[in-house]
């Protein structure tokens, strides 16, 4: 009967170390070790004029001079409970893909959303609704016409945070795969299983395991950063 309850307790230990393991990979490590930065100070518009009127207000903005050729001005509207953003293009932009950043009173970047218009034979854009916490926002222009820009990156992560997150995910996988491996010997000596218990043994493999996760998780980091155009700095 001991056996029994032995074997259970290690099967429950398996299972909260492997949910323990993902909850940390998936949702800790993104929001707490590797932090992406953003490139908002070159991208922040000039405020122009207020408007208010009785369904709202609006604010209209003209853009950094990076953009000005493709963006003349945009405001941000707050109507009815909603904020949204318009673009005054200009007419020689057919296509565009804009990122818009949205930040708070904090100056804390609350939302990126990724915008690709069509504006043709007009100079207005469709309203891009915005998180109700947005009160100014960063514009980065991606393309024009289908034509890529060459400073178009939104964001950035250093070098040192990447090396940092391959360390910490390394340390993690260390940690929840020896737990997992003594559990799981416990496990299978409780059923009448007969496996090593040579804890050298677990001990390197989960050595082993741990320096290939924080290496592919940084390659795997590098190769999302390149896909999706985030840069690597120093």
């Amino acid at each position: 009967m001991n056996e029994i309850i032995q074997a259970i307790l290690s099967a429950v230990i398996m299972l909260a170390t492997a949910c323990a393991y993902v909850f940390c990979i998936k949702f800790l490590l993104p929001k707490y070790v590797i932090k992406r930065g953003y490139y908002i100070e070159d991208n922040l518009g000039r405020g122009l004029k207020r408007f208010v009127s009785d369904s709202g207000r609006a604010l209209l903005f003209e853009p950094h001079p990076s953009i000005r050729k493709y963006i003349k001005q945009y405001a941000l509207v707050s109507e009815k409970g909603n904020k949204y953003l318009q673009c005054y293009v200009d007419r020689g932009a057919n296509r565009l893909t804009y990122s818009i950043i949205m930040l708070d009173r904090n100056d804390k970047v609350i939302d990126v959303v990724e915008v690709e218009e069509v504006t043709a034979k007009r100079n207005l854009t469709q309203p891009v609704y915005l998180h109700p916490d947005t009160s100014y926002v960063a514009l980065i222009v991606g393309s024009v016409n289908k034509a890529k820009l060459a400073d178009s990156a939104v964001s950035y992560y250093t070098q040192n945070s990447i090396v940092i997150f391959g360390m910490v995910t390394a340390a993690i996988t260390l940690v929840a795969s020896l737990i997992f491996s003594l559990s799981f010997s416990n496990f299978m000596s409780n059923v009448g299983a007969g496996v090593s218990s040579d804890g050298v043994i677990y001990f390197l493999t989960s050595l082993i395991a741990a320096v290939a996760a924080g290496v592919i998780s940084s390659l795997l980091l590098l190769m999302d950063c390149n896909k999706n155009n985030v840069r690597v700095i120093k």
